[in-house]
């Protein structure tokens, strides 16, 4: 795999107030300073943030450096000096996030000022595990108890298998925020109910990114009226485990005798087998009801749906499964939409994948138009490699495939010689947040531009902060 690696001189600030006489400034004839300054990472509300320096910048006598960070409250405006932030080092407050900040760098002796690049700061990622809802019934009516103020409660009829994906923004509008000891909770009677809880969005924080549920059912009966399916896994379940799983009855203690062996179903039957005891050498039997049941894992998958059902009740679980070499099986692969111009190739594409460190060997890329660009993994399987040498103009679909099904897609647009892509400003082949950055400098004279003719957005024939805003607009359109 091949990796383009900038070496960059890390400034490090042994002093940030030194007096006179301590350090021997340079001459005033030391001229323009010289280099680039940068932010060393994403702005994040709560974390601290330093700057990294190239060139003669990089040079510069530590003594005799100034730093000031700066903010603006949008894309458009001006910077204005953030109090008390003269240190090589800021830590965004929760107030800064959705704001713009950079640092200005000057030195004793030199004529200018260098300027890093702008960057938004966004809130700090959440990803502790909420514990899931407590319900109990009094007088009639339903509660949450020991619910947690950090975390919000949504209460549906709605089994969603990724809640974290599939949950829109409007159901969490309308969650339950305990501040007591008990909150009600308003429930159809005599249903199943769901309740997902996450931890909230906080002025630091995002909202959680994990997800848990409970599965109630809101009313009272002698006899089952659903099923509750759980399983004790360890962390990280692989090819080869043994896997226990329990049904019990909804309403709990009603009279229930079990699930049969052919109500024990797998989302695909090439995942594993069910078995009455841990060993795995007895098969469930059809004609037997069961409270309790072994799965005996033979293939990976994330996602891989367990599932009882007996008459109109049901339950289904959801596990991912590893590799016996314990590796993830990929669940979903992105990656952005990019562009290639007939006759060239492009390497090192970057994709995502979910579970992080999920395999990629056994995934496919498959296009069943012709004259479409190869496409293919490079030989570490974390990169792609696009190959439009034959390719023909038009726009070419493609879908990673693992196991038969469909893990992700992506779409190729191959252009003729000679077209320009409209926001494409850094000329990487795709059009994201970092060409927004790009023009953003280009804008403010902070740096220049690869692709001149991609940066005029609305097309009036300038290059200002109008195509900034349209620019942002259309990426965050994207998504």
């Amino acid at each position: 795999m091949k990796k383009y690696v900038s070496v960059l001189l890390t400034l490090i600030f042994i002093i940030s107030v030194v007096s006179p006489c301590a350090v021997s400034a340079p001459g005033n004839d030391a001229g323009a300073l010289e280099g680039k300054i940068y932010l060393d990472g994403a702005p994040t509300a709560g974390i601290k943030l330093g700057i990294t320096a190239e060139g003669k910048a990089a040079e510069t006598a530590a003594g005799s450096v100034r730093v000031q960070w700066q903010i603006r409250n949008g894309i458009e405006g001006g910077f204005s000096d953030i109090a008390g932030a003269s240190s090589p080092t800021y830590t965004p407050a929760a107030k800064d996030a959705g704001k713009f900040i950079r640092a200005r760098f000057s030195a004793d002796g030199y004529e200018n000022e260098l300027y890093s690049g702008a960057q938004m700061v966004v809130k700090q990622n959440n990803f502790r595990t909420p514990e899931p809802a407590k319900l109990t019934v009094s007088d009639g009516r339903l509660y949450i108890v020991g619910g947690s103020a950090e975390q919000e409660y949504v209460v549906t009829g709605t089994y969603y298998k990724d809640p974290a994906l599939q949950m829109s923004g409007t159901e969490w509008d309308g969650a339950y925020r305990p501040t007591g000891a008990a909150c009600e909770i308003d429930a159809e009677k005599d249903v199943t109910v769901y309740v997902y809880t996450r931890f909230r969005e906080t002025d630091l924080c995002k909202a959680g990114a994990g997800v848990a549920v409970t599965k109630y059912y809101n009313g009272s009966s002698d006899t089952a009226a659903d099923l509750l399916l759980t399983y004790k896994a360890p962390s990280g379940a692989a090819v080869g485990d043994v896997i226990e799983l329990s049904v019990a009855p909804l309403p709990p203690g009603s009279d229930f005798d079990g699930v049969a062996g052919d109500g024990w179903l797998l989302s695909d039957a090439g995942y594993g087998d069910f078995y009455e005891d841990k060993e795995c050498k007895r098969p469930l039997d059809p004609s037997v009801s069961y409270t309790k049941a072994y799965l005996g894992l033979k293939r990976a998958g994330n996602g891989v749906e367990v599932s009882v059902r007996s008459g109109s009740m049901s339950d289904t679980a959801a596990l991912d499964v590893m590799r016996e070499d314990f590796t993830y099986a990929p669940g979903r692969v992105t990656c952005d939409g990019l562009y290639v111009y007939s006759g060239d190739r492009i390497e090192n594409y970057e994709i995502s994948v979910y579970p992080l460190g999920g395999d990629l060997s056994e995934v496919t890329v498959s296009c069943d138009q012709p004259h479409a660009p190869a496409v293919s993994f490079d030989d570490a399987w974390d990169y792609l490699d696009v190959d439009a040498t034959l390719a023909l103009a038009g726009t070419y679909a493609y879908d990673f495939i693992y196991d038969g099904q469909s893990v992700g897609s992506l779409t190729v647009t191959v252009l003729s010689s000679g077209d320009t892509v409209s926001g494409d400003v850094n000329a990487d082949k795709k059009i994201n947040n970092k060409d927004v950055v790009a023009l953003f400098r280009y804008v403010s004279g902070a740096a220049d531009i690869e692709d001149a003719a991609a940066a005029d957005i609305n097309g009036d024939g300038k290059i200002n902060n109008k195509d900034v805003v349209a620019l942002f607009k259309l990426v965050s359109a994207n998504g």
